[in-house]
């Protein structure tokens, strides 16, 4: 991307956005972007959308993720949905996650609560299916 008009904070946003859509892998979090970009997860938010705004993205938006396309390629980030089955808890909500081909590094994000919490509840899903280790 060549665009005089983009800032140093959009611009690693913009590079974190094409590489994840490029590898196929699920939108970077805002947490994330700002930690890449020194900023805050507001300001990302801001900052996306002014990429959106210069057409240099389109943004899907959903209640907890995004799908980001990149307009000179084409590409885009992968769906990250979670299937909130009524009366389903957290252990549930992981397990149908992962098996939509979910990333287990990413479902902190996706289902709302700590890295910790997504390790326990992994944890829990293995011993419930006899996986040792």
């Amino acid at each position: 991307m060549e665009d005089s008009s983009v800032t140093p904070k959009e611009q690693i946003i913009y590079e974190m956005l094409a590489n994840a859509a490029e590898r196929g892998d699920p939108c970077p979090t805002n947490c994330l972007l700002a930690a890449a970009a020194d900023s805050t997860p507001s300001g990302v938010s801001a900052y996306v959308s002014k990429l959106e705004a210069k057409g240099l993205i389109k943004v899907q938006r959903y209640r907890m993720s995004r799908v980001v396309l990149i307009t000179d390629t084409g590409k885009s980030t992968k769906t990250t949905h979670v299937i909130y089955m009524k009366g389903a808890n957290r252990a549930d909500q992981l397990a149908e996650y992962i098996a939509e081909g979910g990333l287990l590094c990413h479902s902190h994000s996706v289902l709302g609560c700590s890295p910790q919490r997504v390790r326990q509840l992994w944890a829990q899903i293995k011993q419930g299916l006899g996986w040792l280790g």
